[in-house]
């Protein structure tokens, strides 16, 4: 599977999927930070925050912010790309995030 991975890059501020938008690729970033919430009448609502580092243990979500420190290695799209299902929530890239993804 390694052989298959491809680099990724996305800038802060990126709208990395939206709801209901098809999904055909997994991505596992290694660096950077990224939310995920759901959007109302047009309005954008996110709730968690996820960070990828270097951190030693996965570590629980912070009950009063919502943030979630990982391991390197968060990915996005695993689910809907194995049921060939439809994203349900907003990602958006909050700093500059780096990794890989696969088709």
């Amino acid at each position: 599977m390694i052989q298959y991975l491809e680099p990724k890059f996305e800038e802060a501020n990126t709208l990395l999927f939206r709801e209901n938008e098809s999904i055909d690729e997994v991505i596992m970033f290694t660096k950077g930070s990224f939310k995920v919430g759901f959007e109302i009448n047009g309005d954008q609502y996110f709730h968690l925050k996820y960070h990828n580092g270097m951190n030693p243990l996965p570590l629980k979500a912070d009950k009063r912010t919502g943030e979630v420190p990982l391991n390197a290695g968060q990915t996005i799209g695993y689910y809907e790309v194995s049921f060939e299902k439809s994203s349900e929530f907003l990602y958006k890239i909050v700093t500059a995030c780096e990794g890989f993804f696969i088709r």
